[in-house]
């Protein structure tokens, strides 16, 4: 009390108010750090690019696991004959109703049996196609008749001696070519039509339709005739000195 105001510091003064600063709300650790994080996550997110194999990879896999679409042609010649989407193959409708899965290999071992079976399935599918075209030549016109010229019985065997023959030279040429069984039973001697995994169809030909769709079996891939006996050099050669496709224009 003895000193005045002014002797003394005024509580106003630099001298208290100074160091005063603003108060600061404590953050809690790391929440800072916390609310970035998931901005940068979603931004890595949106940038991340997936490696190109593995995009092959998928894209692969839908389209081996989509069913053909109606549109397609093999889908539209399947109709035809009598398919309808969702039945399974067979007859009795009890096979696959959707793409059977395809394993593919990273090796290039097998390669000549994987063609030959792709021979095979393009010679079934040749003699599907020929016996419809034949069957429907019989409903709409006559054919020629075997009597006009000879009993049944002697045509009979002349046509099975003729596919004999036929047998014999397929196999010959096919195992020259390398293959070890033939694309359809019948195209080689007896023996292999005893094979399990005969088609059933293949037992409703008559011997007149064996001959004639393994001698064009013989003229197209070896241009072979085997009414003269010979194989021509190709299919120019074939036409210019072959007097035709039967026995009756070789006579």
């Amino acid at each position: 009390s003895s000193h005045s105001m002014s002797d003394e510091d005024d509580y106003m003064s630099d001298v208290f108010t100074k160091n005063i600063t603003e108060p600061q709300v404590p953050l809690r650790p790391g929440a800072s750090k916390s609310r970035k994080r998931p901005l940068e996550k979603t931004k890595n997110d949106e940038f991340k690019i997936k490696p190109k194999k593995a995009i092959e990879h998928e894209s692969r896999e839908r389209g081996l696991t989509t069913a053909i679409g109606q549109d397609n042609k093999g889908f539209k010649m399947m109709a035809m004959m009598g398919y309808k989407t969702g039945e399974g193959l067979g007859k009795s409708g009890e096979g696959r109703t959707e793409p059977v899965p395809i394993s593919l290999k990273s090796s290039r071992s097998g390669l000549g049996k994987e063609k030959f079976e792709e021979q095979k399935l393009i010679a079934r599918k040749k003699m599907r196609i020929f016996m419809l075209q034949q069957r429907a030549k019989v409903e709409n016109s006559k054919r020629v008749d075997f009597r006009s010229r000879m009993s049944e019985k002697f045509a009979a065997k002349l046509v099975e001696r003729d596919l004999g023959k036929s047998q014999t030279a397929c196999q010959e040429l096919d195992m020259a070519n390398e293959y070890t069984e033939p694309l359809i039973n019948f195209y080689w001697p007896e023996k292999w039509s005893e094979l399990e995994d005969e088609e059933p169809e293949v037992e409703e030909y008559t011997v007149t339709e064996k001959l004639v769709m393994l001698t064009d079996y013989l003229r197209t891939e070896y241009f072979y005739c085997i009414w003269c006996a010979t194989k021509y050099n190709d299919q120019d050669d074939l036409e210019m000195n072959c007097p035709g496709d039967t026995a009756l224009s070789h006579d």
